[in-house]
């Protein structure tokens, strides 16, 4: 009696340790393989949606943290160079190097209206609209389930300073919610005034013809901070009748620059008026303001803001123009939520006036 008692004490404790051991490895292993197997399918409800106006401050935040890390000017021969930094400053899912789906979550998007294009297809830079000055395309899942897939401009220093938007050192798109499958690219305005896009572009980067078509105008690349450059250096290809700015400080004729080098042009004054129409709703013409405090039907419509790429966080909302005041200074359009009003700014210091490129 004495021995059978033994032995079923003794049953029953290497019992409850084979459980516990079986758990552990449960916890340990199963559970962290499934999560990662079904992570992807689990971010794709209609329910998981991301405010796409703040889309890219994770991307942002994460390449601050990168800049501020470094105590002078650098740069990068790679892409993948890029994105193997930037992951020890951000705290990303997964990268992905080729199979661009995992990251995604899916295999095909929809463009202009009904081209279908696989997402891993978009390794070259000029399939997202970017030019051979680009290099090799990367994918990246955020923390909080972003993907992006990003190019990196070949030669291009970074400052070691915190900047307010992505630098144009950058380009890439971005999935701005995942509320559809497979997401749209591009943006074009319904009959409700809706935006209708759900994958975005940043720094030039597009599928397609244009990035946005609104009022009729063929937005190749939506809101940026242009890179300064010599006046002089420029003033001939331009037509630009003053330099007052030769040491790569005339942030209006980086502009312009920019715009050329992805097939565009600077915005006139009669396309910004085309864009403030939309985006308050009413016609204005091309020297004309608007102001909501004075006329009270005027509606600020933040989802075409959205689409055009402002984010009224992070910078001083005004627009170059490409009309020229004199060697010193530009005109613009200031574009608030309340009030959109002609002016002119000075060419080397407005670091924080965006710019948008049209079509030729």
């Amino acid at each position: 009696m004495k021995n059978n008692n033994t032995d079923k004490k003794q049953f029953g404790f290497w019992h409850v340790f084979g459980i516990l051991v079986l758990l552990f490895l449960i916890f340990k292993v199963g559970i962290p393989k499934y999560v990662k197997a079904n992570f992807i399918k689990n971010l794709r409800p209609s329910q998981y949606v991301i405010n796409s106006q703040n889309a890219e401050d994770e991307f942002r935040k994460g390449l601050n943290t990168l800049i501020k890390s470094k105590n002078d000017d650098f740069s990068y021969n790679s892409t993948k160079d890029f994105v193997k930094d930037l992951y020890r400053h951000m705290e990303m899912r997964m990268i992905c190097y080729d199979n661009f789906e995992n990251c995604f979550g899916y295999n095909s998007f929809v463009y202009e209206g009904s081209k279908r294009k696989n997402i891993s297809s978009l390794k070259n830079p000029a399939d997202i609209g970017l030019g051979n000055n680009f290099l090799e395309t990367v994918a990246f899942l955020t923390k909080s389930g972003k993907p992006f897939l990003v190019s990196y401009k070949k030669d291009c220093v970074l400052g070691y300073k915190e900047e307010e938007a992505i630098p144009s050192c950058i380009a890439g798109i971005y999935d701005s919610n995942r509320a559809e499958k497979p997401n749209k690219f591009g943006t074009g305005i319904n009959s409700k005034n809706d935006t209708i896009s759900d994958i975005k572009g940043f720094n030039g980067a597009r599928i397609g013809k244009c990035a946005v078509n609104i009022n009729g105008l063929c937005i190749v690349a939506t809101t940026f901070y242009p890179t300064p450059v010599s006046c002089q250096d420029v003033k001939n290809e331009f037509g630009i009748k003053t330099c007052e700015f030769n040491a790569n400080d005339d942030y209006w004729a980086g502009a312009m620059k920019q715009c050329k080098d992805i097939g565009g042009h600077l915005t006139t004054p009669e396309e910004l008026a085309k864009i403030a129409s939309a985006l308050f709703g009413r016609n204005i013409s091309s020297k004309a303001k608007v102001d909501s405090r004075i006329d009270k039907n005027v509606k600020f419509n933040k989802n075409v803001a959205n689409a055009l790429g402002f984010n009224f966080v992070y910078y001083v909302p005004s627009m170059w123009s490409s009309e020229e005041k004199d060697g010193k200074t530009a005109f613009i359009r200031s574009i608030k939520p309340n009030r959109s009003l002609w002016s002119d700014d000075e060419r080397n210091q407005s670091y924080q006036t965006g710019a948008m490129c049209i079509k030729n």
